[in-house]
């Protein structure tokens, strides 16, 4: 979980920055949203792994 939690954290602040950015000069940068995408996808692949532990154990 902390994990999941690092990486939403870097997202929230690339998201920012890229939200100054964009407010500041008026443009958006492809590696911007490449960066934050593969985080996005780090957070999902994390999430999808503790659910798939969390329906396999059975209570």
């Amino acid at each position: 979980m902390q994990s999941i939690s690092a990486n939403l954290g870097r997202c929230s602040g690339s998201l920012n920055q890229i939200a100054k950015r964009v407010n500041a000069t008026g443009r958006l940068y492809d590696d911007d949203l490449t960066d934050t995408k593969a985080s996005l996808d780090q957070v999902t692949e994390s999430l999808q792994t503790v659910y798939q532990r969390l329906t396999e154990t059975k209570i």
